[in-house]
């Protein structure tokens, strides 16, 4: 992704900044986020991604389906 992030990427990162106490499922996140316009594999791609990029923070929710949330301290 580098520079040049998808437009998943985009929109996650941009509804994070403003609410970013925001915190979601994969599911959650196409449903409420994006609002069911994007695939769900493409959505983990991406968590995955900004993941690894320190942009977003992965933690195991109450139900062990991992919660990602804004890497406040990146």
């Amino acid at each position: 992704m580098g520079l040049r992030r998808s437009k998943t990427a985009h929109d996650i990162l941009s509804y994070v900044h403003e609410n970013p106490h925001a915190a979601d499922t994969v599911e959650g996140i196409a449903k409420w986020w994006l609002r069911d316009q994007y695939l769900l594999t493409e959505v983990r791609q991406v968590l995955a991604q900004l993941v690894s990029e320190g942009l977003m923070i992965k933690v195991e929710g109450n139900n062990l389906q991992p919660i990602y949330k804004l890497n406040r301290k990146g």
